[in-house]
């Protein structure tokens, strides 16, 4: 399974290094059976996404973890509760 994602985010690094522009859309595949539908039609197996939004969702992703291990850190020196 983890192989399987490695090799995934290899494939969309190699993407946006064949974009050179960061607002032109290109298709990311999903690997087969990422969606299920019972009696629906699941969605397509691709994500169209831009250079740029995913530097944002990178740059979110790294704000929250930073953010949770700043709670982990504040947690185990007892100075926050919860």
């Amino acid at each position: 399974m983890l192989f399987s994602v490695v090799v995934h985010l290899m494939y969309i690094c190699s993407c946006t290094l064949l974009v050179k522009d960061e607002d032109t859309p290109f298709r990311v595949p999903l690997p087969e059976g990422t969606f299920e539908g019972y009696e629906l039609e699941p969605p397509p197996n691709y994500l169209e996404v831009t250079k740029k939004e995913l530097k944002d969702l990178y740059y979110d992703m790294w704000k929250i973890r930073y953010g949770v291990l700043g709670c982990m850190i504040l947690r185990l020196t007892s100075r926050i509760d919860g």
